[in-house]
């Protein structure tokens, strides 16, 4: 009886010497100031690794979803591409490019002509943050006759940190002229009306992209008139994959062209992946049940002649099991579980013990010496 109440005593204060190393070590301390240097620029989420894991398993081309790609197509034949994509009897068009100057009449005529005369469209536009009022403002067009204000969506991308890696994205911004829908979400909203329900009902700021183990059809104008049943029905977005200022960074790529964080975003809303973080106390509890595990393996075996082997490589194990386990459940789950706290409790763990262990033993020798010589 006096063994398990000892080994009680001994897993409770072990747990909580681990507990409070892993939260000193997990905090915002000033007597490291000195390595933020170090970091400067470092912007990295456990996301972003689960986000590398499942970008390697295979990917699945999404039915619902193509890219033409206009390379370096001037707008006399952007207005061709349209009106030939416009033939294939589309599910919404997505014209990702900016027109911010008017060209030559004609020219311009012809592409407006071409836009006005698609049945669903959303036409990329740019904001900007109004100094005096903290607003956001759309940027001029070249032209804002050519369709009602309601097609425009923005296409500036949600980067949080000045390192500008793109993980979330905004159903809209705030403008003097109302609110101004983005991009994909009304691309959304125009092909399947019911999924932007559904979307805009979770009433979150900001959602989470899911990038990995997802490929898109990408054609050039070339490819559209030969392939054009394939896009019935799907949305298509128009854009180009060759602007090497249309690159930004992912959790899956240092260089990602806009035109597909666009489409993945899309593909995020319209298939339900959204991602989900277990709250830091979920995290917290789940590192301390399987911090728990391997302390009662080691007060099991440490009287066995190769326990603490055994417990070493049990230790090991667990470490790796947990990694692999939180990479699969954000695959198939899309649920992001913070690893960083449960493999350092399990990593301090076996250290705390010998830790409490040792000061538990001076304790209880100097209260026995204090009542002997009483």
């Amino acid at each position: 009886m006096k063994k398990w109440k000892d080994n009680l005593i001994t897993l409770a204060g072990t747990l909580g010497v681990t507990l409070l190393l892993s939260l000193f070590l997990t905090s915002d301390i000033s007597l490291f100031a000195f390595m933020s240097a170090l970091n400067v620029g470092n912007d990295f989420k456990i996301s972003d690794f689960y986000n590398r894991f499942a970008d390697d398993m295979t990917p699945r081309t999404d039915k619902n979803i193509a890219i033409v790609d206009i390379g370096n197509c001037n707008r006399m034949q952007i207005a061709k591409i349209i009106e030939d994509v416009e033939s294939c009897n589309p599910a919404v068009i997505g014209l990702d490019v900016l027109f911010l100057e008017k060209s030559d009449s004609i020219t311009d005529k012809k592409l407006t002509d071409a836009i006005n005369s698609c049945k669903n469209i959303v036409i990329a536009t740019s904001i900007e943050m109004d100094g005096t009022t903290g607003n956001f403002r759309r940027s001029n067009m070249f032209s804002d006759s050519i369709t009602a204000i309601w097609n425009y969506g923005c296409i500036n991308l949600e980067a949080r940190y000045s390192t500008g890696v793109v993980r979330e994205f905004r159903n809209a911004y705030v403008t003097d002229n109302g609110d101004l829908p983005t991009f994909p979400t009304l691309i959304v909203k125009k092909a399947n009306p019911e999924k932007y329900a559904a979307h805009t009902a979770r009433e979150h700021e900001s959602e989470t992209i899911f990038y990995p183990m997802q490929a898109f059809s990408i054609y050039t104008p070339a490819d559209v008139a030969t392939v054009g049943e394939s896009l019935k029905g799907k949305i298509v977005i128009i854009g180009d994959l060759s602007d090497g200022n249309d690159l930004h960074r992912t959790p899956i790529s240092e260089e990602y062209y806009g035109t597909k964080i666009h489409a993945a975003t899309i593909a995020t809303i319209l298939n339900g992946n959204y991602v989900r973080e277990i709250p830091a106390a979920g995290s917290w509890i789940i590192a301390i049940l399987t911090c728990t595990a391997i302390l009662l393996l080691k007060l099991a075996l440490q009287s066995k002649k190769y326990g603490a082997f055994v417990v070493r490589i049990c230790q090991i194990l667990l470490i790796g099991l947990s990694v692999f386990a939180g990479c699969h459940i954000f695959a198939r789950l899309h649920i992001v579980i913070d690893i960083n706290k449960i493999v350092l409790m399990l990593l301090l763990g076996i250290l705390s013990m010998d830790i409490w262990t040792g000061a538990y033993g001076i304790v209880s020798d100097r209260l026995k010496r204090r009542k002997s010589i009483k």
